[in-house]
């Protein structure tokens, strides 16, 4: 039974997670499940103390929730239609906002 349960997992984990994603993650960045596994097999980190690091995706669109719950905590390198995504939806709010943030009015 735990033999099987072990095909099983691994099995199930290669279906969920067909793609990957080149990443950045700053030093701070809190990871969980997959994405720290990952990481802590396969980041290297920069003389910045940034993390690069080639990290499983359920699709383009899961990933896409993912990172920006991550902030400015990381930045996709790849593949490009995530990092584009992501750009479009980080220039939306900022759009909105118009150049307040930058400006430090109050």
């Amino acid at each position: 039974m735990a033999a099987y349960w072990t095909a099983y997992q691994r099995d199930f984990h290669d279906r969920l997670y067909r793609g990957e994603a080149l990443v950045r993650l700053s030093p701070g960045a809190e990871l969980t499940g997959p994405l720290a596994v990952a990481v802590a097999a396969s980041g290297r980190t920069d003389d910045d103390g940034w993390i690069h690091a080639t990290v499983p995706i359920e699709s383009v669109d899961h990933a896409h929730g993912e990172f920006l719950r991550l902030g400015t905590d990381v930045e996709v390198l790849e593949p490009p239609e995530l990092r584009e995504r992501i750009a479009r939806t980080a220039a939306e709010p900022a759009a909105k906002y118009g150049n307040f943030a930058v400006r430090g009015d109050h």
